[in-house]
């Protein structure tokens, strides 16, 4: 496990990303930031109290019938699974963002694929591997 790091919101990281977050106490109380400077500026938040994955893809999916398209962005391609085991409306898309010379990709969870591999993803998905579901 990595050291706790005693930090507040204007500080510059001096660890990595993977190291400041293996620690659950650099976890929580970057967190607890993010919950009050979103709360200071009006903005809903959910804090998911297990994997965030499936709290994501559910918010996603409850905007749906309120809103012409919604949008999942994120850098791991486990929650556009997700959508497209569960997903069953066509206004819902996923965003993966790009890294380094990899562009940001758009994929609609109703894609062509076939619709025995699509019933079956999330079974496929775990098996391979995938703790989120």
């Amino acid at each position: 496990m990595s050291s706790e790091v005693m930090f507040d919101e204007t500080m510059i990281p001096s660890v990595s990303q993977e190291k400041f977050l293996a620690n659950p106490k650099n976890k929580d109380q970057l967190i607890s930031i993010l919950m009050n400077k979103f709360s200071s500026l009006n903005m809903t938040y959910k804090k998911a109290d297990e994997d965030a994955d499936c709290l994501i893809v559910n918010s996603a999916l409850a905007l749906t019938p309120t809103h012409l398209s919604v949008v999942v962005i994120d850098e791991d391609i486990d929650l556009f699974v997700i959508l497209i085991g569960i997903c069953t409306f066509g206004n819902v898309y996923f965003l993966k963002l790009g890294k380094r010379k990899i562009t940001e990709k758009i994929f609609s969870p109703n894609t062509s694929l076939e619709k025995t591999i699509a019933d079956n993803i999330l079974f496929i998905h775990a098996m391979s591997g995938c703790d989120t579901i």
